[in-house]
């Protein structure tokens, strides 16, 4: 059983639905939805793209982000 980072991914490709990427940004206090993404099957190569929607200056901690 596959319980990684990217089984959700994995998940999400193989049942054909999006991702709704979800964050708290600390700086706003706000929620923040980000657009669907459509996982490709390639988990490498998703992540980037699903991790551009964040940056350090929504953590708690930027210094550890």
């Amino acid at each position: 059983v596959n319980r990684g980072p990217e089984s959700g991914s994995t998940l999400a490709h193989a049942a054909g639905v999006p991702i709704l990427p979800v964050a708290f940004d600390y700086s706003k206090r706000a929620l923040v939805f980000g657009p669907l993404f459509w996982p490709t099957g390639d988990y490498e190569k998703d992540l980037p793209l699903i991790q551009a929607g964040f940056s350090s200056q929504m953590a708690l901690r930027p210094e550890n982000y």
